[in-house]
């Protein structure tokens, strides 16, 4: 009942004249394509029959176009058989009337074609539903652009060939080349061209379905004032192969009978389920390929389940008559936007027109001249080229492009079937190439660029200072496979022939999706690598799946010399701690020289840290009558998060840890830090929470405290800002 009302008050609402007008163009367009898609898929030894299958295609444009407009999220969407899936079941005829299916002519035949045309739209519809029934529909965004193209500037290609093959009878091939500039031969095929071309420069500069609708109108007429010219009859024209010839007696609809089934030879139609799986994913590229540029042009996010599950039933439907798959198209709909048509009439009235012309234009199909349907295949087959491979190139990269060159030339040499797998064969192989040469580290530091936020000694501040370099810390990204982790190792080995060698390398995790078993083995031959030279290989943030897959597939010895850690603070610290052990047991480079540099450092370190203490305990000293001592045990929380803290803390004695409210840890407070320096001057609750590692004290001041020092002693309250503008903050 809603669907009525959308409808009732889009036709009283200003929308109806855009509709009517857009909607006519539309169908009278697409209407006259089913003549041409149907010239393309009962060619050669069925072109007796392309009347009966226009009438076949007719009804699933009906369909088709119905079902989108009634149903789609796009507004003023038209549906209707599509030219690639067109081009691909033609090959499939040949392939069927090559055979010898009833000596490759007759009704049996014609219905051994329907009844492939019936599998492949059934099996095409179905697989869509399916496809819109476990919500997978929006995985197809993912296909490669190359593929698509590639696919369609060879639909392109074959389509034009079908134009000059429509309007001469005469496949265009090396052997037959020369016939085609026989002067009789140009005569059928020359106007035809001239037509197509003229009208596909001109639809270059002005897209236009008015444009369209004025040739095909404007083209008849000429043919027809020149056969009276000529004094040459309707018969004589369809005689000479100039008019649409076929069964008109019997009408557009029915194109079959039920009855006329018992003629099929399914022995033959079994023979092509290759190729009615490639008729399928011919399909669903295309579908993919106009929804994704409905999507580009519009700026609308369109639920791509819904639109697979439209289309694949009224597929499912339109293949019980006969008709090839089809879909939206998104020139047409987005043409119609342009004119204001953008309501549901637009696809209801394009239906009305083509039924109209499906029931009773018989006479109206009878009349077009075969240089008007053959001109029309060569435009549509130039506006494929120029889109899908000239225009292209200008936007691709050059490997891209003659990713697309490749997939065009193979299918237009040897057939979709083997143009598809080629495609899909190089493109896998190019982002293989792609992804090994992408560099998987993210970033790369030393120890003395980023530090662990565990508090130091000096002596230990002053080594990290001197010697951080030891450490290595690699921060890695996407998926490590085989290629990427071959260049990741190589470019880690490097750092192992370094004097000294690294003490520690830390390969962060956090943002790998994955490690392949490739990426494994060569992880393990970097820690065979690394243990002679007294390295360690540490890992953090790693998942849990990457843990597993490096258990499962390294031997134990290995294994057990791996550190893990749970995020790059902790890994860093653990790295630190290692340097440390590797110092103390001695210069690793035996240079004297440097060992005296280094407790120099020490000793410069040593006496900033004395000063700077001595400035603490003196402004602890005049703090103290407005400070409270608190004592905490290991394990104990002086605050978490959601609670008022009572004031800032200052420690005097211990290590407290701050974390956030993940627990993650933030920083590490030790003696002369300051905690919560805010909660003095506000009442928000805390965000993070604090934890004594071991046994600390620490001297509160609490808002109330620090109104009456200010008040009593304000030269002190200014010493207390700055000496928390300096202090490092927990």
């Amino acid at each position: 009942m809603h669907l009525l009302d959308e409808l009732w008050n889009e036709v009283r609402s200003f929308k109806l004249f855009p509709a009517l007008v857009a909607g006519t163009l539309s169908g009278v367009v697409y209407g006259v394509n089913c003549v041409a898609l149907a010239t393309v898929i009962f060619g050669g030894p069925l072109s007796s029959f392309i009347f009966q299958g226009t009438g076949a295609l007719l009804f699933g444009s009906v369909v088709f176009c119905l079902s989108a407009a009634l149903m789609s999220g796009f507004k003023g969407v038209i549906s209707a058989p599509q030219e690639a899936p067109a081009v691909m079941l033609g090959a499939l005829g040949a392939t069927v009337a090559a055979a010898g299916v009833a000596g490759g002519q007759g009704d049996a035949l014609f219905m051994t074609m329907i009844a492939l045309l019936i599998v492949v739209g059934v099996v095409t519809g179905l697989c869509f539903a399916v496809v819109a029934y476990l919500r997978i529909a929006g995985v197809f965004r993912f296909i490669p652009y190359t593929i698509l193209a590639g696919f369609l500037s060879a639909t392109g290609w074959v389509v034009c060939v079908a134009g000059l093959a429509a309007m001469t009878g005469i496949a265009p091939e090396w052997g037959t080349a020369l016939q085609f500039i026989e002067p009789d031969m140009l005569w059928k095929w020359g106007p035809g061209a001239v037509y197509g071309l003229a009208l596909f420069l001109i639809m270059r500069r002005r897209n236009s379905f008015p444009i369209v609708v004025a040739s095909i109108a404007l083209a008849v007429a000429l043919f027809h004032v020149s056969l009276i010219f000529l004094g040459i009859s309707f018969d004589d024209a369809r005689a000479a192969g100039l008019l649409m010839s076929g069964m008109q007696e019997r009408g557009l609809w029915p194109a079959f009978r039920l009855g006329d089934l018992a003629q099929v030879d399914w022995n033959a139609i079994s023979a092509q389920t290759l190729g009615v799986l490639a008729a399928t994913v011919v399909a669903l590229l295309t579908l993919v390929m106009h929804l994704n540029s409905l999507e580009l042009a519009s700026g609308e996010e369109l639920d791509m389940d819904k639109e697979f599950r439209i289309t694949g039933l009224a597929g499912a439907v339109a293949g019980l008559g006969g008709c090839s798959p089809g879909c939206h198209m998104a020139g047409g709909s987005l043409l119609n936007r342009k004119l204001g048509a953008d309501t549901r009439l637009t696809g209801v009235v394009g239906a009305l027109v083509m039924g109209a012309l499906l029931f009773l234009g018989g006479e109206l199909l009878a009349a077009l001249p075969v240089a008007v349907i053959g001109g029309l295949l060569i435009f549509f087959g130039l506006g494929m080229l120029d889109d899908w491979l000239f225009n292209l190139r200008k936007r691709l990269h050059w490997a891209d492009s003659a990713v697309v060159l490749l997939i065009f030339l193979t299918i237009a040499l040897f057939g979709f079937v083997v143009g598809v797998v080629v495609g899909l064969a190089t493109t896998t192989a190019l982002l293989i190439v792609r992804l090994a040469r992408t560099d998987v580290v993210e970033a790369e530091f030393t120890g003395r660029d980023i530090h662990s936020i565990r508090i130091r000694s000096v002596p230990e501040s002053a080594i990290l200072l001197d010697r951080g370099d030891r450490i290595r810390v690699y921060r890695l990204r996407g998926y490590v496979f085989f290629g990427s982790a071959h260049f990741l190792v190589n470019r880690i080995r490097r750092q192992l022939d370094a004097t000294p060698p690294p003490a520690c390398i830390l390969l962060d995790c956090a943002a790998v999706i994955d490690l392949d078993l490739s990426a494994v083995n060569a992880l393990g031959g970097l820690v065979r690598s690394a243990d002679p030279c007294g390295t360690r290989v540490a890992f953090s943030s790693a998942s849990a799946r990457t843990r597993e897959n490096l258990r499962r597939n390294l031997p134990s010895d290995i294994w057990n010399r791996l550190l893990f850690e749970t995020d790059l603070d902790r890994g860093l610290e653990r790295c630190e701690d290692i340097l440390f052990a590797a110092e103390q047991s001695g210069s690793p480079d035996g240079n004297t020289k440097s060992r005296g540099d280094l407790l120099e450092r020490i000793a410069d370190e040593l006496d900033r840290h004395l000063s700077e203490q001595s400035f603490f305990e003196e402004t602890m000293d005049r703090l103290e009558p407005w400070l409270e001592p608190r004592e905490y045990e290991a394990g104990e929380t002086l605050f978490l998060p959601g609670e008022i803290r009572e004031g800032l803390h200052v420690v005097v004695r211990g290590r407290v840890s701050v974390y956030d409210s993940g627990g993650v840890r933030l920083f590490q407070a030790g003696p002369g830090h300051v905690i919560a320096r805010h909660a003095t001057f506000s009442t928000e609750p805390s965000r993070t929470s604090a934890v004594a590692e071991v046994n600390c004290r620490t001297m509160m001041l609490t808002p109330v405290a620090r109104l009456l020092m200010e008040k009593n002693d304000p030269e002190l309250g200014l010493e207390l800002y700055g000496y928390l503008l300096g202090a490092e903050d927990g």
